[in-house]
């Protein structure tokens, strides 16, 4: 037997089972399918809805005071049905969505994020991140591995000092460090 979500009540397999509604995962009774706004008990199987952030069903005449999500670089409101760039789990206003060095406005898909900041292809490699390795600030070409930054040269094997190729996609860690999988198989015999 499934609970109502709204009124948190035993939805009953009876003669009513018709008025039993299931939308996104929630159950209700179908008297429970309303709006969720104090005072609107709109009848949400007959008028458009959508749910607000708080995982609760709203009419479209009050969506908007559901959705409560910022955009995470001028903290402002986001408006139900406007656009926005989510970016992992931010959100940002198209207008806000810009390099952190230049300001220019970035495309969502020709950005690079270091450190919770967002940054143009031209200024990432700019970026003052000291390397995990050495303890310098990285300059030039350099790697970000394991959420840090390495400078290129740093960035090998914690056993046998052999670099990793440009190429490399995944690495194993040993203590606190990249490993090769060949040091690292042997270490784990």
């Amino acid at each position: 037997m499934e609970s109502c979500f709204a009124c948190e009540r035993q939805i009953l397999d009876d003669i009513n089972q018709s008025t039993h509604v299931y939308v996104d995962g929630f159950h209700y009774h179908g008297h429970c399918f309303v709006c969720s706004r104090k005072g609107c008990r709109a009848d949400l199987r007959v008028v458009e809805f959508a749910f607000g952030t708080n995982d609760r069903a709203y009419c479209n005449d009050h969506i908007h005071e559901a959705y409560v999500v910022s955009c995470a670089k001028c903290q402002f409101r986001l408006k139900f049905g406007d656009d926005f760039v989510e970016i992992g789990n931010k959100d940002y206003h198209p207008h806000c969505f810009r390099c952190e060095v230049c300001d220019c406005a970035l495309i969502s898909d020709e950005f690079v994020s270091f450190e919770d900041k967002i940054f143009c292809s031209r200024h990432a490699p700019q970026l003052d991140a000291s390397c995990h390795r050495c303890k310098k600030a990285c300059s030039g070409k350099h790697v970000k591995a394991m959420k840090t930054a390495f400078c290129y040269e740093c960035f090998n094997c914690e056993l046998c000092s052999d670099v990793f190729p440009e190429t490399t996609t995944e690495i194993k860690i040993l203590r606190g460090n990249p490993c090769c999988d060949e040091c690292f198989e042997a270490v784990e015999r």
